[in-house]
């Protein structure tokens, strides 16, 4: 048979000088297949070949190799093989074989066409084997180590943010955008510079972990995460139209779960988070468009009292554009003399004489006219500028008090604002005894009123608040009742005068519990020696009411509204007649 011829010929060839003992011993698999046979079978494997496939010699002899295939061996790679025997040529690749016991390994295998001389068609076709299974592994492990230091976050596991964009982009462009709804939610942790500084890196780092977990638990399935900075993570929600649930629904119940308590260091603390979404495709169809709106929607939620939610809308976008105009004219605006104080009066009961006046700041716009100071004062505080701003401010009312005292109207103590930004400025106390001497106004003509709010800072204003007293100035609480402030800090901070937010005034009559509640108020400041204004004043019920429950002074448009300087001149001269 020619089967027995052909090993007879091989073992012929291969024997002389010992090399069929030398193919025998290799340390990798030999194969060799006859192609003149049908299907190409081995005629010959050596020991390594049955050492690395579990297969002996009698198992695979007159077999087609396919038996090492398997079903994740690559077809494409066997392809390989077929074209380099069909076309009598070499081939080498790394495919996926299998044991006779089914374990797969990785073979790096070579074959090459023997032609006998002077034929053009080959005599056998020999195999090697290498079982580089070990190093496939490595190199898959190094890959998907790679694959993961560079599509995710190293902390939290998560996407990290140019993986995240990817991802999105090509979704983006093949959902089908009347059956299906695509969200980007933007969720920031407030204040947790505040814990890194408390508690270090290593537990915010396990904080960042946790807040992480729960996100991946309290959303869908197959959401994407990212986290795009520090505290900022970013989420793409997709969903189907009639499944759906309401986002403003997920998004609460995701903040409750969010806002949780969690243990560090033995102790509970709890975060609290902002939030901010964009729709595709009404808010954006680009990822970078819709990330960047869900940011500005959610920076929007500080500004929003009692809330943590806000969805994006090109609203939004108009009053950051306004924003951005006001924070580029401020500088040029104080430059340019744009600014104006006008002048409140406060009035006490019977009285043919003013108190004093609140100094409140006016910026006439030559290009938009007058901008409230709920526009440009937030701005200013953020930018810094409050500072040059406020030097301007207390420096002017100190000069027209002054002028008025020179003019023959007497001495007309005024009172300033004083941004908590301002107050806490380094430089601050400096600059109040500057313009002081640089004015000349007497200390008992200066009244400061500063916010509750920064009652709950005392250790940092109590020094400041004593140095300031020292000088003779009044110090007043505005806006009173607004803030959170503790009642034991007006007993124990240098504070001269209560003015009571005129919430409390507008609504008197509407309820019972107002009139209590404002009497209350009047009654706790008296109580600790305090002067009380009661502002906002706009009718003579609200001034009777005021005055009848001991209220020092009032100030609201029931007397005057705020005027400029030659309208208050008026206005002044107007009142002393009528009440002289």
């Amino acid at each position: 048979m020619r089967n027995d011829k052909a090993m007879e010929l091989i073992n012929a060839n291969l024997t002389s000088d010992n090399l069929l003992n030398v193919i025998e011993e290799m340390g990798i698999g030999v194969t060799i297949t006859d192609p003149h046979l049908p299907d190409n079978p081995i005629i010959y494997v050596n020991k390594h070949f049955e050492s690395m496939t579990g297969y002996s010699k009698e198992e695979v002899m007159y077999k087609n190799c396919r038996f090492l295939q398997g079903p994740e061996t690559n077809q494409e790679d066997t392809d390989i093989i077929r074209t380099a025997i069909r076309n009598n040529t070499p081939a080498s690749l790394t495919l996926l074989n299998y044991k006779k016991d089914q374990t797969p390994f990785w073979n790096q295998f070579v074959i090459s066409p023997i032609f006998q001389e002077n034929l053009d068609l080959p005599m056998y076709f020999i195999g090697l084997q290498f079982n580089v299974t070990n190093l496939v592994d490595q190199k898959k492990a190094f890959e998907q180590r790679i694959h993961q230091l560079t599509s995710f976050d190293s902390l939290t596991g998560l996407m990290n943010m140019t993986n995240f964009r990817s991802y999105i982009s090509k979704d983006l462009q093949n959902f089908n955008k009347k059956h299906e709804t695509r969200a980007v939610i933007a969720i920031n942790i407030n204040r947790f510079r505040y814990i890194n500084e408390s508690f270090g890196e290593h537990s915010s780092n396990e904080i960042l972990m946790k807040f992480a977990d729960r996100l991946r638990k309290n959303l869908p399935n197959h959401t994407r995460i990212t986290r795009y900075f520090a505290d900022l993570f970013v989420v793409y929600l997709a969903e189907d139209k009639e499944n759906r649930q309401s986002l403003a629904e997920l998004l609460a119940n995701l903040n409750d779960q969010l806002t949780l308590p969690y243990s560090i260091q033995g102790e509970i603390i709890r975060l609290n988070v902002r939030i901010g979404s964009s729709i595709a495709p009404e808010d954006g169809s680009s990822a970078q468009v819709l990330v960047k709106n869900a940011e500005i929607a959610m920076n929007e939620v500080k500004i929003i009292p009692n809330k943590f939610y806000r969805n994006f809308t090109y609203d939004i976008l108009d009053r950051i554009q306004k924003r951005v105009r006001i924070e580029n004219r401020l500088l040029t605006a104080l430059a340019q003399d744009e600014f104006e104080l006008y002048y409140q009066p406060k009035i006490a009961e019977f009285s043919t004489s003013i108190y004093g006046v609140e100094a409140l700041i006016r910026w006439n716009d030559p290009d938009n006219g007058l901008i409230s100071p709920d526009d440009f004062i937030p701005i200013a505080e953020e930018t810094g500028f409050i500072n040059d701003l406020g030097r301007w401010i207390l420096a002017e009312a100190c000069t027209q008090s002054m002028k008025w005292k020179l003019e023959g109207l007497g001495e007309i103590p005024v009172s300033v604002n004083i941004s908590a930004v301002q107050f806490q400025h380094p430089g601050f106390l400096q600059d109040v005894k500057h313009i002081m001497s640089e004015t000349g106004i007497k200390p008992k003509n200066l009244e400061l009123e500063i916010t509750e709010t920064l009652l709950n800072d005392t250790k940092h204003i109590e020094t400041k608040l004593h140095d300031l007293k020292a000088l003779g100035i009044a110090i007043s609480i505005d806006d009173f009742g607004t803030g959170y402030s503790s009642i034991y800090y007006l007993k124990s901070l240098p504070i001269d005068i209560l003015k009571i937010d005129r919430a409390f005034v507008h609504d008197l009559y509407e309820k019972k519990n107002n009139q209590s509640l404002l009497r209350s108020m009047i009654s706790l400041g008296k109580s600790m020696d305090l002067k009380v204004v009661c502002e906002g004043v706009e009718s003579k019920e609200q001034s009777d009411f005021s005055f009848n429950n001991n209220a020092d002074l009032i100030q609201g448009y029931y007397y005057s509204r705020p005027l400029p300087v030659h309208a208050f001149k008026n206005w002044l001269q107007q009142f002393q007649s009528t009440t002289s």
